[in-house]
């Protein structure tokens, strides 16, 4: 069960530190379970530092090209999270483009988690 880091009803800030700390351990742990998932990123407000308790957290997971049922385990994975998440995924020639929420990740994105690099190429290796 997620700890309650805001109370919409009493709160007029929030904990921005256990809210990452939070994203970034959920990012850990799905990327450790998903081999195909390279890396997380947060951005929107929660990225920038204007997030309010109304705020969502807006998550991309970069995955490799062609991996499948990724969106559905990462919903899983960040409904743990101490917030609402507006999920995305995302191929790396996707987050290439410099339009849309692509653009939006390459000014003010915050890596969460990224597979080390020599696990990216093990994940390659067994396609």
């Amino acid at each position: 069960m997620s700890e309650v880091f805001t109370s919409f009803a009493t709160s007029r800030f929030i904990n921005h530190d256990k809210v990452l700390n939070a994203l970034r351990s959920l990012a850990k742990q799905l990327i450790a379970a998903r081999p195909d998932v390279i890396a997380v990123y947060l951005f929107g407000s929660f990225a920038t530092g204007t997030a309010t308790p109304r705020s969502d957290a807006d998550i991309v997971v970069e995955a490799e090209e062609g991996a499948a049922g990724i969106e559905d385990h990462a919903r899983e994975v960040f409904s743990d999270a101490p917030v609402p998440v507006d999920l995305f995924v995302a191929t790396r020639a996707k987050l290439s483009e410099a339009r849309g929420i692509a653009g939006r990740v390459k000014a003010e994105g915050v890596l969460l988690h990224r597979r080390a690099p020599e696990r990216i190429s093990e994940a390659n290796s067994h396609r």
